[in-house]
């Protein structure tokens, strides 16, 4: 396995290059899963609250049932740390876009 460095991301550029690396390899995987096995449902958590990306599209193009499943005040995170709002609308894309919540 390769070797992950976590480290401290001290800007909004950075934490956005963050999440879309991650994003990029969630939806990777989620493909990979979804032609080898097949999936009817998605279990979301956050953060990121970006995950609401993956969801809708398995929800859209596939059926796929999505839980969102609320744990951390990440939009208060990113407000406090980075002084802006912009995740909030991260946020209420995914309590609008699951099933559950």
């Amino acid at each position: 396995m390769g070797e992950f460095q976590q480290r401290e991301v001290s800007s909004s550029l950075g934490y956005i290059h963050d999440c879309a690396v991650a994003l990029y390899h969630e939806f990777k995987l989620a493909f990979k899963i979804r032609r080898r096995r097949g999936f009817d449902i998605i279990h979301m958590c956050n953060p990121p609250d970006l995950l609401f990306l993956l969801a809708l599209w398995f929800k859209i193009f596939n059926g796929v049932k999505v839980i969102y499943d609320q744990h951390d005040l990440n939009p208060e995170m990113y407000e406090s740390k980075f002084g802006k709002r912009g995740f909030f609308t991260c946020f209420y894309f995914s309590l609008r876009n699951a099933h559950t919540v």
